[in-house]
């Protein structure tokens, strides 16, 4: 684990790129184009872009009967940019009022363009409408050329690279309350969660049947453990997804649909297949066969029969819930548009459609590249009409470095402690972070059992990816028994409630909530350990508390394999005596550079 020292030299650097009461950064510019850097390290889909463009009327967005009549709507409204020769593909993805929600201190989240910023102030509660697409060049000059000139003609907001996000590679892969007490799971305890249903059935509550979606990898339906646990749709095939019983494959999306039905674990082909491994020891082979297991492991701990006894044990944190299973994972990554496509499909459940209602989602994937418009649909999400709380996994780095999009301002940003409550070795930290939660850690012997694809398939793995789950499950369980609650107090009483041991002499100690000049202390692993009982109670503030978030990007903190920038490597040339001792140990159990999370 770093040292004191380490970690106030992290601290510093953060306050070099940016920290809660510096003046505003000034805004991105409107067209944010792919660096050689990030197609070199395949972190950017090539040619492909997101681009948002200025609505034609909002009257557009809505009466449609399905999704192929809305793209076509608006794909004609789309037909100038659609003609440009130098396009070779436009597909409409969705409509939105910058507008709505109407919240003028969290337009900064969407870091807007300067145009953007005037239209804000311009438009008052009027609507702007805008049309979020995926548009394909044949070339990067062609890329360049065409969304400039767009720019300049004024027919779009923004746009951006088409990012990736990368499932995370493992370190090591390896009904009621008395079950759950007789089972002896060492996360279990550390979350509260045997008194967390002791208290639901002490108050004589009946729990509903909330709904979860695992943007993910695709999971096992078949899995004995998950079988009775995964969401059926009452009405496969009716809001823009093809076929979708169990959920959405959003990497499949075409004109006329958001993805189809085939949600099973990404190379696999079908519910009930074991994935099929690799010997081989290339990193892209590697990460793409260790990303099938990953969403089934995830949906596991959110929603899991429970089965077993002590450390081998799988139980899902809310047994009542429903898993939907949202497949954004392809070839080992998850690009923006499949990421976009995914909650495009979670707006089509509205609060009408209480049997189908989504409240909690959880992404154990990261990418230090932020989208706006994947920050402006969570945003809509989180706040009306769906009320859809994003959980997300703060990646694997050991890094202050914000991770998307756990990191975005209203999701829910969640590190990594094992079993002695300190933070993993591998986990992220920053004041970005939001909450901690269980998710493993080998040196400390304990990681986290979960189901995997096969019809009796079970593993254990570790990291932020599992630590994730465990706070969306608890979340979803505050929602049975208090499905009115919003997105934001839902979010509000998870991080009220937390357990702030983190913090104690003995753990973390001081190093993980530093003195920062004129700011006091700030927590760098969230408000403390996620705490079932106290969030269902909603009666207590017990967490520490967090007095706002940094802005630590890529080129601060520590990324392995990129050279720091100079500021930095003066920093530690200084102190480099200092830190020789301690920075051994933890160099070499440092995991290799992950994107998303477990």
């Amino acid at each position: 684990m770093p040292s004191r020292a380490l970690i106030l030299v992290l601290a510093l650097v953060g306050a070099a790129c940016g920290r809660p009461g510096d003046p505003a950064r000034a805004p991105a510019p409107a067209v944010t184009l792919a660096t050689a850097g990030e197609l070199a390290r395949g972190e950017v889909e090539p040619g492909s872009y997101v681009v948002t463009f200025r609505g034609n009327a909002l009257g557009a967005v809505k009466g449609f009967g399905s999704f192929a009549s809305e793209a076509r709507r608006h794909m004609e409204l789309l037909a100038r940019p659609a003609a440009d020769t130098r396009v070779k593909d436009l597909r409409y993805i969705t409509n939105v009022d910058l507008r709505d929600p109407k919240d003028p201190d969290r337009l900064v989240a969407l870091d807007p363009p300067r145009a953007l910023r005037l239209a804000f102030s311009a438009a008052g509660d009027s609507p702007l409408p805008a049309t979020i697409a995926q548009a394909e060049f044949g070339s990067p000059e062609a890329a360049a050329a065409t969304l400039a000139d767009w720019e300049r003609d004024g027919l779009i907001w923004f746009a951006e690279p088409n990012h990736l996000s990368r499932p995370a590679q493992q370190v090591l892969s390896g009904e009621t309350v008395n079950t759950y007490t007789t089972m002896d799971v060492w996360w279990h305890k550390r979350i509260k969660l045997v008194e967390a249903f002791n208290l639901i059935t002490q108050r004589g509550i009946t729990p509903g049947n909330p709904i979860v979606a695992v943007l993910d990898s695709g999971v096992d339906a078949e899995n004995t453990w998950l079988k009775p646990q995964i969401w059926q749709n009452p009405a496969h095939g009716v809001v823009g997804c093809g076929e979708d019983v169990y959920g959405c494959n959003a990497t499949e999306a075409t004109k006329d649909t958001y993805g189809n039905g085939n949600v099973y674990p990404y190379t696999t082909k079908n519910h009930g297949e074991a994935c099929p491994g690799t010997t081989s020891q290339d990193k892209s082979d590697r990460s793409k066969a260790e990303s099938c297991g990953h969403g089934t492991h995830v949906a596991g701990i959110v929603a899991a029969v429970a089965d077993g006894s002590g450390d081998t044990a799988i139980g899902g944190v809310c047994p009542v819930c429903r898993i939907m299973i949202v497949k954004i994972i392809k070839d080992g990554v998850a690009a923006d548009t499949s990421i976009l496509n995914a909650f495009k499909y979670l707006t089509q459940f509205k609060q009408s459609q209480t049997d189908s209602l989504v409240r909690v989602a959880n992404a154990s994937i990261g990418t230090y590249n932020r989208s706006r418009a994947i920050a402006l649909l969570i945003s809509v999400l989180y706040r009306a009409p769906n009320n859809v709380l994003l959980v997300g996994a703060a990646g694997n780095e050991d890094s202050m470095i914000r991770s998307y999009p756990a990191g975005y301002a209203e999701a829910l940003a969640v590190a990594a402690t094992g079993q002695d409550d300190a933070k993993a070795i591998y986990s992220n930290f920053g004041s970005w972070i939001g909450i901690s939660a269980p998710g493993g850690d080998a040196a400390t012997g304990a990681q986290i059992y979960s189901t995997v694809p096969g019809v009796q398939g079970r593993d254990k793995k570790q990291g932020t990816s599992m630590a994730s789950p465990v706070v969306a499950g608890v979340a979803g369980l505050v929602i049975s028994v208090d499905p009115g609650r919003s997105a934001a107090a839902l979010r509000d009483s998870l991080i009220r409630s937390a357990d702030p041991r983190l913090y104690a002499a003995g753990f973390n100690g001081t190093s993980y909530d530093p003195e920062f000049p004129d700011e006091g202390k700030t927590p760098l692993l969230g408000s403390g350990v996620v705490d079932a009982e106290g969030a269902v109670a909603n009666d207590r503030i017990t967490g520490y508390t967090l007095d706002g978030n940094d802005t630590v990007q890529r080129g601060c903190g520590t990324l392995p394999g990129e050279p720091p920038p100079p500021p930095l490597a003066l920093v530690l040339l200084a102190l480099a005596p200092v830190l020789a001792a301690a920075g051994s140990a933890a160099r070499a159990q440092r995991l290799d550079r992950v994107d998303v999370a477990a």
